[in-house]
């Protein structure tokens, strides 16, 4: 199962309470035993370049909790910072950045 917490409480849409805030997930990946078709739909909700480097982990259970860490990051944009689409690419030393930081509604970011 998946839980979350905000430490902030309150509206996420507030500027002034998100900035304070703190958002914790916690997931379960050794748990999430997916079938062959749920783990592919779950893969193909990431850019591809994405879904190949998961694809690249040598072993299942990294490449669910590389996965899941990416889906994460997706949700939080979307339904926590109320991004309506999220460009993600990468830096050339692998760091992820929102490339379309226009699509926020929150200014500071």
């Amino acid at each position: 199962g998946m839980t979350a917490q905000s430490s902030s409480g309150g509206d996420p849409g507030n500027r002034a309470v998100f900035r304070s805030a703190s958002i914790r997930w916690a997931v379960r990946v050794s748990k999430w035993d997916p079938t062959v078709t749920a783990y592919k739909e779950a893969l193909a909700l990431l850019h591809e370049d994405e879904a190949k480097r998961v694809a690249k982990f040598r072993f299942f259970d990294d490449a669910k909790r590389s996965l899941m860490g990416r889906l994460l990051v997706r949700k939080l944009l979307k339904d926590i910072m109320q991004m309506p689409t999220i460009d993600l690419k990468r830096t050339q030393k692998g760091k992820p950045y929102i490339a379309n930081p226009q699509e926020c509604p929150i200014e500071e970011l």
